[in-house]
């Protein structure tokens, strides 16, 4: 799966929202790239996602999608983050 997920209410893409590690490695970052401001911004928490997505007027069903995209992107991210660690104690052996 990908980092990003194209959010679509109906057959309209309302924007994007990318998951990544943020540049000193040690939380994530959301980013929500939205096509109707036509910008970017980083959201500060899930609930601020599901907010966001409910004034588009989204339905539970599409939020739904992006909250289990965000589950398996975060649990990913930390499985990785966990391999690196022991990876690490491993090379110091």
């Amino acid at each position: 799966m990908s980092d990003s997920i194209v959010i679509k209410k109906n057959t309209n893409t309302v924007g994007s929202l990318t998951v990544t590690v943020n540049k000193n490695g040690e939380t994530t970052d959301l980013i929500f790239m939205d096509l109707e401001l036509k910008k970017a911004r980083k959201l500060r928490s899930n609930t601020e996602l599901v907010n966001l997505l409910l004034k588009k007027d989204m339905d539970i069903g599409n939020i739904n999608e992006v909250l289990e995209f965000l589950n398996y992107r975060l649990t990913e991210l930390m499985k990785r983050d966990i391999r690196e660690r022991i990876e690490i104690r491993c090379g110091e052996c």
